[in-house]
C-alpha cells in the first residue's frame, strides 16, 4: 500500500514538473511572438500609449 502511495505522488510531481515546463516554454513562445509584431501592431500601441499620456495629465489635475 504504502509502496503505491509513493508511486502515485512521484507520478503526481512528474506532471506537476511537465506542467511547469510547458507554461515556461509558452511564456518564451508569447515574448518571441509579441517581439514578432507586425507593424499594424506596433502602430496600434503606440496611438494607445499617446492616447494614454494624452489622459494622464487631466487626471492629475482633478486631484
Amino acid at each position: 500500500m504504502a509502496i503505491a502511495v509513493m508511486a502515485v505522488i512521484i507520478l503526481l510531481n512528474i506532471a506537476l514538473l511537465l506542467a511547469v515546463m510547458r507554461i515556461g516554454t509558452m511564456e518564451d513562445f508569447h515574448s518571441e511572438v509579441a517581439a514578432d509584431d507586425s507593424s499594424a501592431v506596433l502602430a496600434w500601441r503606440a496611438r494607445l500609449a499617446a492616447r494614454e499620456q494624452s489622459q494622464a495629465p487631466s487626471e492629475d489635475s482633478d486631484s
